[in-house]
């Protein structure tokens, strides 16, 4: 007779009832290895998927003990895209912020903790520890066009610490037509521009003072012809030499009697230094 089973049963139990109760159990254990039952289960053999509570509710997975919170280990990488809900393991968190510090720069690096740490950015002078005090302080001391009626114009005004001037140093020589030019360039310039004026200004008072003493010297030459007094139709050819300050030149004259109360003569010279010439002409009436 097999005995009725309950938990104030006082009844033994045959063989079959202890067989049937062994299989159960050995039922339970091999599905449990076998990920078939419970909130763990492979759904479709040992290579299957693997769910945790697929048949329950509960929305927070906690792996923590008694004594510590416990660590995830041999988490594949999920999937990163705008839809995925895969974990993500540590190397694909180190990478993601890894890529934040490359793009920050300033020599930012990762922490151990993972978090990033505060770039170093130089401007002016001074160091900045983020982004927007960097970009701030480069928008202050930057140079920016002037503006006019909310438009950018044509034109730069630079301002320091005061309203004064400002000094703009260590300028390149410029070379095309609208390049700013130094100092340098400029002092050559200005010393070239002396030097080339001075020469034309010597040129130029050389060749006038050359001139005016050739024109003495001509001058003095055709006063140093010598005026005959003629008969009626007789002319004479006279030739006379003047200097002044150095300078020579040669002269030529002729008279003629006209009539026996009219007499005309007329001379030119030369100056061979600078070509200058000179020349009269006149004429003589005598009253008896």
């Amino acid at each position: 007779m097999v005995a009725a089973p309950s938990s104030t049963s006082t009844d033994a139990v045959n063989g079959s009832q202890l067989y049937a109760t062994n299989q159960d159990i050995s039922n339970l254990t091999n599905s449990i290895a076998n990920g078939t039952i419970g909130l763990v289960r492979q759904i479709g053999g040992p290579n299957g998927m693997i769910t945790v509570g697929a048949q329950t509710g509960g929305a927070p997975v906690s792996v923590g003990g008694t004594a510590r919170n416990r660590v995830l280990t041999g988490v594949a990488p999920g999937a990163v895209n705008a839809r995925s809900v895969d974990a993500l393991n540590g190397s694909q968190l180190f990478a993601s912020v890894s890529s934040v510090a490359n793009a920050l720069g300033g020599g930012s690096t990762v922490n151990p903790d993972g978090t990033v740490s505060r770039p170093a950015y130089v401007v002016g002078g001074k160091t900045y520890g983020s982004v927007g005090d960097a970009l701030t302080a480069g928008t202050a001391d930057s140079i920016q066009y002037d503006v006019a009626n909310g438009a950018r114009q044509n034109s730069i005004t630079l301002q320091g610490g005061s309203s004064g001037p400002v000094a703009i140093h260590n300028v390149a020589a410029g070379a095309a037509p609208t390049d700013a030019v130094n100092v340098q360039q400029l002092n050559d310039g200005l010393a070239s521009l002396n030097q080339n004026s001075r020469a034309y200004t010597d040129q130029r008072v050389g060749q006038a003072m050359a001139l005016a003493r050739d024109a003495g010297a001509t001058s003095a030459a055709l006063a140093g012809l010598n005026r005959v007094d003629l008969k009626t139709k007789q002319g004479a050819l006279s030739m006379a030499v003047g200097g002044f300050s150095g300078a020579t030149a040669f002269a030529v004259g002729y008279d003629y009697r006209l009539t026996p109360v009219l007499q005309v003569h007329a001379g030119g010279s030369f100056a061979p230094n600078t070509s200058a010439t000179s020349w009269n002409a006149g004429a003589s009436y005598i009253f008896d």
